[in-house]
């Protein structure tokens, strides 16, 4: 069985760690793991160790011994998903998957079309999700969620030189090549896509068309489908450099 794995943000710099009592809540009455078990433990900043179940303390936080270091299974590419903000409970799915995939980083987005609301305590909710998905994929990095941006306001920021807008177009060539430490953008409308304004605007600061087949994908689903092309490897993936009306 996969060791159980609980955030400790403290994990990289000492070798007794008391979990907070959320994780410990966790580790004791949901999963009810016995005294003396292996679990993993990561400190959200691309650190993951073993771990040994000690004992607990009369608060009910749970010490656990720090053991071996574990190998990185962070990307070598940074990713920030622009994504725009979805009705309902999408947004904090797309989010959940985009840290399973590996995304370094989530900027909701308010973009002409948009639908859903962008409140602190939905923001809390994303943050939430990318965690969960860290610790279920077993990354030891958890995506930072920024606060939401208004698109033109995002697309005109210090982003990459490699910057990308998603278009439901043509087909999408997985990037192939070396592994490299570079840094990489993508931005995802919602449902309805980006206005022809948008497209435009993105593509005068440097934007270039990521093409991601011939069906029309849900928001999150594309998102998703992005990430996974962008982070596939160092190389380039496919550009469609001809002007569209949008995406």
């Amino acid at each position: 069985m996969t060791p159980r794995r609980f955030l400790a943000p403290e994990a990289a710099g000492l070798r007794d760690i008391w979990l907070d009592r959320g994780e410990s809540h966790h580790l004791m009455r949901v999963l009810r793991l016995p005294r003396q078990s292996r679990v993993e433990v990561f400190d959200g900043m691309g650190h993951a160790f073993t771990a040994r179940f000690v004992e607990t303390d009369g608060a009910g936080r749970c010490r656990l011994l720090r053991g071996e270091a574990l190998h990185s299974r962070e990307p070598s590419i940074r990713l920030t998903v622009g994504l725009a903000v979805l009705k309902g409970d999408a947004f904090t799915a797309a989010a959940r998957r985009l840290a399973e995939v590996g995304a370094a980083s989530l900027i909701p987005l308010i973009t002409e079309r948009s639908l859903g609301r962008a409140s602190s305590g939905r923001v809390a909710r994303w943050r939430a999700a990318v965690l969960s998905g860290a610790r279920q994929c077993g990354r030891a990095t958890v995506p930072v969620v920024g606060p939401p941006q208004a698109f033109a306001t995002w697309i005109g920021s210090a982003l990459p030189r490699e910057r990308w807008i998603a278009c439901p177009a043509g087909r999408n060539r997985p990037p192939a090549g070396p592994d490299c430490r570079v840094r990489r953008a993508v931005a995802i409308g919602p449902e309805g896509g980006f206005s022809p304004d948008e497209v435009r605007a993105a593509r005068e600061s440097g934007f270039r068309q990521l093409l991601l087949g011939d069906r029309v994908l849900r928001s999150g689903t594309a998102a998703a489908v992005a990430a996974w092309a962008l982070l596939g490897s160092g190389g380039e993936p496919e550009v469609h450099d001809r002007s569209a009306p949008g995406c």
